[in-house]
């Protein structure tokens, strides 16, 4: 196994370290396992801790590939998680401890007894229930909904005699520090931590109590990649407490594998803007020969364009007529899913090959499901009535005006009866000043025409599409009448959407269908690993991957840094960092001057980030600024 000095260092090294590790530094093959290849092999035992089962994955496989098994017998491998419920078990102290799936669940139940319907609030409620399950001292949340939703999401584990996956880690950490009794901490003659950036209160502590027990402790930890501010996570403040109070040795990797240096200088002139981190002279070991570029657009649908047309330039069209680029050759990343939803329907559309991304998951997010259900709504089938009201719940209507629209209906069973009888006359309950009250007596108008256009489709296979077009232009308008310019994206993500249902075959169930199944074989991600096709990615979800060439989309001060109130510019700094070093050989980052808008189209100014990254044009580093139509 070849190691570079620094690695060789972090290696060798004993007692307490801090590795520095930049992107692209090899610390997985570089320090972790022949780190504990090295220990394992003196006879020690050794526990190492990941943030994700797949990377506990890959490095057993690894390990178990190199170490005889006698050796792995003293391997601890895993997640906090994993690691703390085996303790719990070795000291007898067995917890009934929910699954993601099943914590997912129980809050989806405590948000419905709180009484918490609006979109925004519920989500606010789940960020401020991980914060507070998070922190070894809870404060409450502020908002009054979010403290509801805790007491019902609290009294419900209770009912079930249950702890969540958060309540696991804060519970062990206060079982190790109690003063009667407490919880053993492991015994291992060393313990790894990766990402050690992204542990919270909770986890830092975890990691302390071991140090301060006697187990040398190496964390592994990069900084400048610490996203994960809004769950609590530490970043740079936990590697410099844990460096204080250990005394730890500090050994920097700074070689980047992985980028050729046009993508690691742009990465370096952004960050450094960040004060509060580590100093990091990063180098690529493959040096110049490759790409970096900033490329603007006059719409984000000229922008979208472009990039579905460069895929298809580079990715030859297999027999099927489908564009298929190699496993790692692209990544397109975005700040959000809303800005790749409508770029995942376009490539389909194309008939370019997505490596991750299937069409069902876009068809259960807003603005699709909207579609999906009020076009399901109009057909007989089963449910239909449930499908108008879910449709009505995702429109942006007032919640006020909306109850009392349901309520309302004249004593129907349901709110479809009612409206498929044309009456004119909207509840009293429903505010006549406002869009919702004008939107909704349109709707009473419309529905009817929408059932007959559908029981004619049935025979013409003509009407199929003019009923697409007459759901799809209210939908449009009742979106767009509350926020033109926000929801300008989304109504583009309906027309892609609309446009594939037209081009299915059958009725509009079987439209409905294919779309959400993706049975295209030839257009389905393959079923091995790792996948052909572009990766489409969030910022969030790029951690940690890599690709040829990478371009990140929309990045426009609207979108990075977050608009959001209380966002932290430097995590979102660091976020854009993540996002160009995934870079192996091409970047190119870009933004609109418009938006999709059809009115008045909102005018974007580039990300703040993009003057800092400094893109020049080089003799050494050549650098294009292109615009395009």
């Amino acid at each position: 196994m070849h190691l570079n000095d620094q690695q060789r260092q972090a290696v060798e090294a004993s007692g307490h370290i801090v590795v520095s590790a930049g992107p692209g530094a090899g610390k997985t093959g570089g320090v972790i396992i022949p780190k504990a290849l090295n220990a394992l092999g003196q006879g020690k035992s050794v526990g190492i801790v990941t943030f994700t089962r797949a990377a506990a994955q890959e490095v057993a496989a690894r390990i178990q590939k190199l170490a005889p098994a006698e050796d792995t017998k003293r391997l601890l491998l895993g997640t906090f998680h994993r690691l703390i419920m085996l303790q719990m078990r070795r000291a007898k102290r067995d917890l009934k401890v929910l699954g993601p799936l099943e914590q997912y669940l129980m809050i989806a139940r405590a948000l419905t007894e709180a009484g918490v319907a609006e979109f925004a609030v519920r989500e606010q409620a789940q960020k401020d229930i991980e914060k507070y399950k998070r922190s070894l001292q809870p404060v409450l949340p502020d908002a009054e909904a979010s403290q509801e939703v805790l007491k019902a999401y609290q009294r419900l584990l209770e009912a079930e005699g249950a702890i969540d996956l958060n309540d696991l880690i804060v519970q062990s950490v206060h079982q190790m520090q109690a003063p009667d009794n407490p919880l053993p901490p492991f015994k291992f003659d060393l313990l790894l931590v990766d990402e050690f950036h992204d542990v919270d209160e909770a986890q830092l502590e975890w990691s302390m109590l071991h140090a301060r027990s006697g187990v040398p402790v190496t964390i592994v930890a990069d900084d400048d990649q610490a996203i994960y501010g809004f769950r609590g996570s530490l970043g740079y403040e936990a590697i410099k407490r844990f460096s204080a109070e250990t005394k730890a040795a500090f050994v920097k990797l700074t070689t980047n594998y992985r980028s050729h240096q046009e993508i690691t200088d742009v990465a370096a002139k952004l960050i450094t803007h960040n004060k509060h981190r580590i100093d990091k002279d990063i180098q690529s070991a493959l040096g110049y020969g490759g790409s970096a570029q900033m490329r603007t657009f006059k719409t984000r649908a000229a922008e979208a364009e472009s990039i579905v047309a460069l895929l298809k330039a580079e990715s030859p069209a297999n027999p099927a007529g489908v564009h298929v680029s190699p496993a790692g050759t692209w990544m397109i990343i975005a700040r959000n899913n809303a800005q790749l939803d409508s770029l995942a329907l376009q490539l389909r559309a194309s008939r370019v090959q997505v490596a991750n991304y299937d069409s069902d998951r876009i068809w259960q997010r807003r603005p699709l499901v909207t579609l999906a259900k009020m076009l399901r709504s109009v057909t007989s089938a089963k449910n239909a009535d449930e499908s108008l009201d879910t449709a009505l719940g995702k429109l942006n209507f007032d919640p006020g005006d909306l109850a009392a629209f349901r309520a309302g209906t004249e004593g129907k069973d349901t709110v479809r009866d009612w409206v498929l009888e044309g009456q004119t006359k909207i509840p009293e309950g429903v505010r006549r000043s406002g869009s919702t009250y004008a939107r909704l007596k349109e709707l009473v108008d419309l529905y009817p025409r929408w059932v007959n256009m559908y029981k004619v489709s049935v025979t013409r296979v003509s009407m199929t599409g003019l009923l697409i077009d007459a759901v799809l232009a209210y939908i449009e308008e009742t979106l767009t009448a509350t926020n033109s310019d926000a929801l300008a994206d989304q109504a583009r993500t309906l027309q892609i959407g609309a446009d594939i249902l037209r081009n299915e075959s059958g009725d509009i169930l079987q439209r409905l269908k294919s779309a959400q199944d993706a049975k295209d074989a030839a257009v389905r991600p393959n079923s091995g690993e790792p996948r052909d096709g572009v990766g489409l990615y969030t910022m969030h979800g790029s951690k940690g991957l890599e690709a040829d060439s990478v371009w990140i989309m929309t990045c426009d001060a609207s979108t990075i840094p977050s608009t959001e109130e209380g966002t932290d510019i430097n995590e979102e700094r660091r976020l854009m960092y993540v996002a160009v070093t995934r870079a192996k050989d091409r970047l190119i980052v870009s933004y609109a001057n418009k938006g999709n808008g059809t009115r008045r189209p909102k005018e974007f100014y580039p990300s703040p980030f993009l003057g800092e990254m400094c893109f020049s044009q080089t003799e050494a580093a050549p650098m294009l600024l292109e615009t395009a139509a």
